[in-house]
């Protein structure tokens, strides 16, 4: 799941009339579909005649039926917070346990009796968790070192096999493959350069190697496999090399290279680190919170579960008050976050008198610029408890945030190449924002883009070459 559509009203807050209606008339609850939902169990707590299962939901859609709730990102985020109840008779069809991946049915059918919102049946598991033994580096791969790949059989993906670790590397486009070289490029003397150029066999050492001038201005270099060398002057010359001098490859050979998912720029908290700091985190608030952790590639710490009160004093909280909380509890957190206060503002506080507390939003900004999706919640009961962090920040970004494009090129970019967007007759909202990796594809690396809202629908265009990255309409289709 890419960027957000829309950010529908939380699914909390539509059912909330209809829990109250049931409350005070003792009618049904409101209506709501079956959901079916792909996730990790992050952890299991045993109750007496249920479990509350906390998960990492990737994927969800309309099982069955239909009503107010829908499933959506609201619907997830609401459910990974609450989590969800498995009662004894369904836990004993499929004994889950942490680290699984399933597929299973989600309802949002709670009342006022129940012990949770959220219920989940009919779960298949579709992974067991347990790590796979690491393979050894191909003899494919070995021989491919330091060549370039198109997936003849697909869209002629293109891909760089690192001579380093024998890995190959996406390379998404003309942009793409130049900020990849680059940053998997070797330095090498002005001395050394100029034997390159002119000593064939010296030059055959580096055959596969992208070679950076570190004494000059840092120009970069491939070397291919028919011993030439060929400057990686920007985009627009890595593309030309990227498809003059790729090699075709079937997908069944291909996915016998090991693909390096994290991408080059990130170094990801090491787990002495995580146990380090999640024992400087309970010492302050508690033992009894669970840590929840995404893929590395993008983020340490997805989130926290527990109990603290967080505000001293009686009383309930004000809505200055959560915030203020809010960027107490950040504090207790930075390390895992791995980014400063200063990084962020305040983009909403919210009350659900349903459940009685809190959300604070915090937004994370580059330089100044908005990052797309990057936020992260603070759950806050009104008599002071912090109950849950959700975090879907990413710290590790490098990207350039100055534009070559100003906000009226960019426009003018979407408008000349997009009849429907021309044909519109209202005043777009024009954004700089920053898209973290994988927002665009599996595999995109972050991109500096301007954010253009139409009435009906949305686009991100590149804020340096003015391409098109993607548009969506902004109504539920």
């Amino acid at each position: 799941m890419y960027i957000k559509k829309v950010l529908l009203i939380a699914v909390f807050s539509l059912a909330v009339a209809f829990l109250n209606s049931k409350i005070a008339s003792a009618v049904p609850a409101a209506p709501s579909p079956i959901c079916e939902i792909n996730a990790q169990v992050i952890s299991l707590k045993e109750f007496s005649n249920y479990y509350r299962v906390y998960l990492d939901i990737s994927d969800i859609k309309v099982l069955s039926g239909e009503g107010i709730v829908e499933c959506n990102d609201s619907y997830i985020r609401n459910a990974e917070i609450d989590g969800a109840g498995l009662i004894l008779d369904e836990y004993k069809k499929n004994l889950i346990s942490v680290g699984q991946k399933i597929k299973a049915s989600i309802h949002f059918g709670g009342d006022e009796n129940s012990a949770f919102h959220f219920n989940l049946s009919n779960i298949q598991i579709i992974d067991s968790g347990v790590a796979k033994p690491s393979t050894a580096i191909s003899e494919l791969a070995n021989r491919l070192k330091g060549r370039i790949l198109l997936q003849v059989e697909s869209r002629g993906e293109a891909w760089y096999v690192s001579p380093k670790n024998s890995q190959r590397y996406y390379l998404a486009g003309g942009e793409d493959a130049y900020q990849i070289m680059k940053t998997l490029g070797v330095g090498i003397s002005n001395k050394d350069f100029a034997k390159i150029k002119t000593d064939s066999n010296f030059r055959k050492k580096f055959i596969g190697q992208i070679l950076l001038q570190v004494e000059s201005h840092g120009e970069a270099y491939y070397i291919s496999s028919n011993n030439r060398y060929n400057y990686l002057k920007d985009g627009a010359a890595a593309y030309k090399v990227m498809r003059e001098l790729g090699l075709g490859i079937k997908t069944s050979d291909l996915e016998k290279i090991a693909e390096f998912t994290v991408s080059p720029k990130i170094k990801p908290i090491s787990e002495e680190d995580k146990i380090k700091y999640e024992a400087a985190i309970k010492s302050k608030i508690g033992s009894g919170w669970q840590f929840m952790y995404r893929d590395e590639d993008r983020l340490s710490l997805k989130g926290m579960h527990g109990n603290y009160l967080i505000k001293s004093g009686a009383g309930d909280l004000s809505s200055e008050e959560a915030s203020s909380s809010a960027s107490t509890a950040f504090e207790l957190i930075k390390d895992l976050v791995a980014l400063p206060l200063a990084d962020f503002k305040e983009r909403q506080v919210s009350f659900d008198g349903f459940l009685n507390r809190y959300e604070v939003v915090l937004q994370q900004y580059r330089n100044g610029v908005m990052v797309a999706g990057g936020q992260i919640y603070f759950s806050i009961y009104k008599n002071g408890t912090l109950y849950n962090i959700t975090n879907n920040t990413y710290p590790y970004l490098t990207i350039n945030t100055a534009p070559k494009l100003t906000p009226t090129e960019a426009l003018n970019k979407l408008l000349l190449g997009n009849k429907v967007y021309a044909s519109y007759n209202d005043t777009p909202v024009v954004t700089l924002v920053v898209l973290p990796p994988k927002q665009i594809n599996e595999t995109s690396l972050e991109k500096l883009a301007y954010r253009i809202v139409f009435d009906e629908r949305t686009a991100f265009v590149d804020a340096f070459s003015g391409e098109i990255l993607m548009d969506y309409s902004n109504y539920v289709e």
